[in-house]
């Protein structure tokens, strides 16, 4: 038998709780995760400008992977690292998630490096390792061409 105390303990925990509301539009949810800031910086190129970019986590389906390569749209919100050094860029970057967390779909311009040496991109080649290892990240592919092709990419966020 539950003696009285307990059951005081369990009403009092109970009443002070809210239920979680499932109706509420994605955007109006509370964030739910911390500025990322455990991105290390590339120090060379492994991408050219001309390289196409796809990357899914395990469980990402291949309708969104399509959704993705056919394009969102120019709706869409952007981030756009013309003319950043690459610390600068991944600050950018992580505000940018992070403040936008509680949308589906983002898009990240990081030019094709077209007057980088050898003409291989460190901006492109930042972006891929710091989606790649953001905790929100499930998934980026490089747009099509009429939204940035290979100089940008759509993003798929948890």
């Amino acid at each position: 038998m539950i003696d009285e105390d307990d059951i005081d303990l369990f009403r009092n925990t109970v009443e002070s709780q809210k239920p979680f509301d499932k109706d509420l539009k994605k955007s109006e949810r509370p964030k739910l995760f911390e500025i990322y800031t455990n991105y290390g910086l590339v120090h060379e190129a492994t991408y050219s400008g001309s390289d196409m970019l796809s990357h899914k986590v395990s469980g990402v389906s291949e309708k969104v992977i399509n959704q993705l390569k056919k394009g969102i749209g120019f709706d869409i919100l952007t981030l756009d690292l013309h003319g950043l050094f690459l610390e600068k860029a991944c600050q950018e970057m992580s505000t940018f998630l992070f403040e936008n967390q509680n949308k589906k779909f983002l898009r990240i311009i990081h030019g094709k490096g077209f007057n980088s040496n050898n003409r291989m991109s460190i901006m492109k080649t930042q972006v891929v390792h710091f989606l790649k290892n953001h905790p929100q990240v499930l998934a980026f592919q490089s747009c099509p061409p009429s939204e940035g092709g290979t100089g940008a990419v759509n993003v798929y966020l948890r």
